[in-house]
């Protein structure tokens, strides 16, 4: 959003993209739906515009951090496969699946709206696949946390 923009502008910007979203996830267009959407997008919408105002709550996600996020769709698709098969493993041989966890270096140091702006959309985007899930970005040491099921690059991306 523009920063000239004033608060009421922001907030109805915010109020419609967070309520098509809503119903994009949702996939269905009944009243119930359009009615929990506007709702989530009311709340989603003041809680922007108020976040907006507090200090260190400026973000930059540069071009190219959005654009290595084309393959997290294909990931959670590979992953709901690689989810599924290690539950059919676990039920027919009786046995729990754990993961575990992995530190990978991650290059978004600092407390600059960039460094910050990467982290979040990386945390988001990287845990939206049902196999991995970011735990922890670490803007000092530059390290990330994640949880795997199974270790699977794709799991992690953009990571």
């Amino acid at each position: 959003m523009k920063p000239g923009l004033g608060p009421a502008v922001r907030w109805i910007a915010w109020a419609a993209i967070l309520f098509g979203f809503w119903l994009l996830l949702a996939g269905e267009w009944s009243r119930i739906e359009i009615a929990a959407a506007a709702a989530a997008a009311m709340v989603g919408a003041t809680a922007a515009v108020a976040v907006r105002g507090l200090p260190g709550a400026r973000v930059h996600v540069p071009p190219e951090w959005v654009r290595a996020a084309w393959s997290v769709p294909v990931a959670v698709v590979a992953d709901f496969g690689i989810v599924a098969w290690l539950l059919v493993r676990a039920l027919a041989h009786r046995r729990r699946v754990h993961g575990g966890f992995r530190v990978k270096p991650f290059p978004a140091t600092g407390d600059d709206p960039t460094g910050r702006g990467i982290r979040a959309w990386v945390t988001v985007t990287a845990t939206v696949s049902p196999n991995a899930y970011v735990i922890h970005i670490d803007a000092e040491e530059g390290d990330l946390l994640l949880h795997e099921l199974v270790t699977w690059p794709w799991s992690e991306s953009p990571a």
